[in-house]
């Protein structure tokens, strides 16, 4: 695990974010009855898998719930990129931190509840294919939206 398998993650949530800039701020929140039902719900829900696995059970930091729903409601595109800044800085950590114990088994770093022990690797990989899974539902979202989603296959983009 290492910083070039995350920029090719990164790099499909570009394009997921640049096609999620072109659409207004109720278009953004528009319920489509699956999934996590809208666009911005479905991108705060990947941010809570890195948060809580990565920064709580990993880092230590304090454990992260949901935003509240009114904080949700005034959030822009622009809001949870700032998120996403905190999620990135997260997985730097995390990548440096555990560069030489990737596969090493390891408990939670701060009071996570259940009981969990997995390796650094293993949270990594589960984050990342959790954020690829959602990216298709967004990909959904955008389709029924009457929008052409971008390609986000990670196979399509240049080398780093």
């Amino acid at each position: 695990m290492n910083t070039q398998d995350y920029k090719w993650i990164t790099q499909g949530r570009d394009v997921i974010m640049a096609q999620c800039a072109q659409l207004s701020e109720a278009q953004l929140a528009q319920s489509h009855g699956f999934a996590l039902d809208s666009v911005k719900d479905t991108l705060l829900h990947i941010t809570k898998c890195y948060r809580n696995w990565i920064g709580s059970f990993l880092l230590g930091n304090d454990s992260v719930g949901d935003f509240p729903a009114e904080v949700v409601e005034k959030m822009t595109l622009a809001d949870i990129q700032e998120v996403y800044m905190l999620v990135d800085k997260y997985v730097a950590l995390a990548i440096q931190t555990f560069e030489d114990s990737m596969d090493v088994m390891t408990s939670s770093a701060s009071d996570f509840k259940p009981t969990v022990q997995k390796t650094p690797h293993h949270l990594l990989i589960h984050a990342f294919t959790h954020e690829c899974h959602h990216q298709g539902q967004i990909t959904a979202m955008l389709s029924l939206m009457g929008h052409t989603p971008n390609n986000t296959n990670i196979v399509l983009f240049d080398s780093l």
